[in-house]
């Protein structure tokens, strides 16, 4: 039997008070990354990294807001793409690197009735 997938609800004003660029967030049990541009959320993964499963905290050197950093090796990711751009270029301690084809697993998000949305793996 298949296991269940319970979708992730986030609500208007949840959505409303992100800022515009990337942001960490936890619904429930959920940590999530979501990236938001010109006030609509546009992209959103789960907060584990593709590479090895470490966590994402926020670049405070990318004044874009739009890069998450996995504390565990170094690797950027671009949330506006949910990609690891130039990771050649980038500090990691890992010998393996990322490129611009390096995918992060993203979740579907769909619009709920009254402005929320609800996130569903992809």
């Amino acid at each position: 039997m298949a296991p269940t997938v319970t979708a992730i609800e986030l609500s208007a004003k949840d959505i409303d008070d992100l800022p515009d660029g990337v942001s960490l967030k936890t619904v429930g049990k959920a940590k999530l990354v979501l990236y938001k541009e010109d006030g609509q959320l546009k992209k959103a993964c789960n907060n584990k990294c593709v590479h090895m499963g470490g966590v994402f905290a926020v670049d405070v050197e990318d004044t874009a807001k739009q890069y998450v950093k996995c504390t565990m090796h170094g690797w950027m990711m671009d949330a506006s793409t949910m990609t690891y751009p130039d990771q050649l270029k980038s500090i990691t301690t890992c010998c393996v690197k990322g490129t611009a084809e390096t995918k992060q697993p993203q979740l579907e998000i769909k619009a709920l009735e009254g402005g929320g949305v609800e996130f569903f793996p992809k």
